[in-house]
């Protein structure tokens, strides 16, 4: 780890001499402090250039990991916790390892850049040390991947390589720069660091869906009498978890998540049900099991997160809500689809749903089932799907009390978890 101190009056792109050209090195350096790039984490060797102007003009730490899945793995990490892309590099020899290491992050939508040194058609089908050809490797866990065959195309891949990593559905992207160890950064040419700010973080955009769509899904939502949400990863990474809470609270509808977005509800709310799919809580596969009516929010409905499509069924009425228009009814057929992003779509759902004939709001006596009538003293729990913590719990603890008191003594006004208030 590279720990040591850094100057506090380093400055960012340091001038060049009027009669030297600019090297790849030193723009790529540049590029990656001006997209905010705290850490880059690598197996050396790899872009020995830039490693140094990385130390001589900014503020970036380099991490050597013990292997390059380690470094896929870190980055990945780094690119959950922060918002931003993570940065794992290696040589042409590890390049197949750090593939390795960007499944988890294809699957999560995590935003990560790999760099990788690579074959030079100087050298090509010579049977030089440890030649392969690497790039088909990348093909299926990125959304991008090419390769860095002169310098003067290192200022446009890498802008690319950041706009699509952070653009619709994030996800890790790849490039190959040329020379076993990324040697074409030596290299001078006629270029110039230019970055895009709005692409260093995610989201870049917040498409606003169409209207129509949105009123749609919420007519659906009020008429249903055992909705459920299902928040993924999309929701986090939009930063939606305040906008997603204020719906199912307004609606009093329960809320599931995946593994990816367990933290955009707070496990203690009322409405929370807890993790849903393969591996999860049992409450939350009984909810989602028993609903009418389910809706995806920034979710891929996957396999993880439906129980190999099990939980809910296919068929059961369902919404989706993404900002990725191909994930739109991919495994579930939809009553109404919501293309974009999450905090937009929550936006433009205040519009008020017509009564029924009768007088009768559509979702009054499920909000009636869910509404607390005063708090309440802790006692025997009625329903079991807020209980469980686990599949081979019990629904109750030893002494006949709920195993979630707090959650079980709503104050007024206040929804319940589920459809079914606490029995004292």
């Amino acid at each position: 780890m590279d720990t040591a101190a850094r100057p506090t009056d380093r400055k960012l792109g340091i001038a060049p001499k009027p009669d030297e050209k600019p090297t790849g090195a030193r723009v790529l350096a540049d590029m990656l402090a001006g997209y905010g790039v705290t850490h880059v984490f690598m197996v050396p060797a790899v872009l020995r250039r830039t490693m140094a102007e990385l130390e001589r003009r900014t503020t970036i730490h380099r991490i050597q990991t013990h292997g390059e899945k380690a470094a896929a793995y870190m980055a990945d990490g780094y690119a959950r916790a922060c918002g931003r892309p993570g940065i794992c590099m290696a040589q042409h020899v590890g390049a197949l390892n750090l593939a390795a290491g960007l499944r988890d992050a294809y699957l999560a939508h995590s935003p990560v850049l790999a760099f990788t040194g690579g074959r030079d058609p100087r050298t090509s089908f010579r049977k030089l040390y440890q030649e392969v050809d690497d790039v088909p490797a990348f093909e299926q866990v990125t959304k991008f991947n090419a390769t860095v065959d002169a310098v003067e195309r290192i200022p446009d891949l890498v802008r690319q390589a950041f706009r699509v990593a952070v653009s619709g559905a994030p996800g890790p992207v790849h490039l190959q720069f040329r020379g076993n160890e990324g040697q074409v950064d030596a290299e001078e040419a006629e270029i110039e660091a230019i970055c895009e700010p709005m692409f260093s973080r995610v989201p870049p955009f917040r498409p606003e869906p169409e209207p129509g769509s949105v009123r749609q899904a919420l007519a659906l939502l009020e008429h249903a009498e055992r909705p459920v949400l299902i928040a993924g990863g999309g929701v986090r990474a939009s930063g939606a978890g305040a906008e997603l809470v204020a719906l199912a609270e307004k609606l009093a509808i329960p809320v599931a998540t995946s593994l990816n977005g367990k933290d955009v509800i707070r496990a203690e709310h009322p409405l929370a049900v807890g993790v849903v799919g393969t591996y999860s809580r049992e409450s939350a596969n009984r909810v989602v099991a028993q609903a009418d009516l389910v809706c995806f929010i920034g979710s891929a409905t996957g396999g993880m997160t439906t129980n190999i499509w099990n939980c809910p069924k296919i068929g059961v009425a369902a919404i989706q809500i993404d900002i990725d228009p191909e994930a739109l009814g991919r495994n579930y057929p939809l009553r109404a689809a919501v293309l974009g992003d999450e905090p937009r779509s929550r936006a433009c759902s205040s519009t008020p749903i017509p009564q029924r004939p009768n007088g009768e709001r559509p979702g009054s006596k499920r909000r009636a089932r869910c509404a607390g009538n005063g708090a309440r003293k802790p006692g025997r729990c009625s329903n079991r799907m807020r209980c469980r913590s686990g599949p081979n719990d019990s629904a109750t603890s030893s002494r006949s009390t709920c195993l979630r008191t707090p959650s079980c003594s709503p104050t007024p006004g206040t929804p319940a978890c589920g459809w079914a208030a606490c029995s004292t």
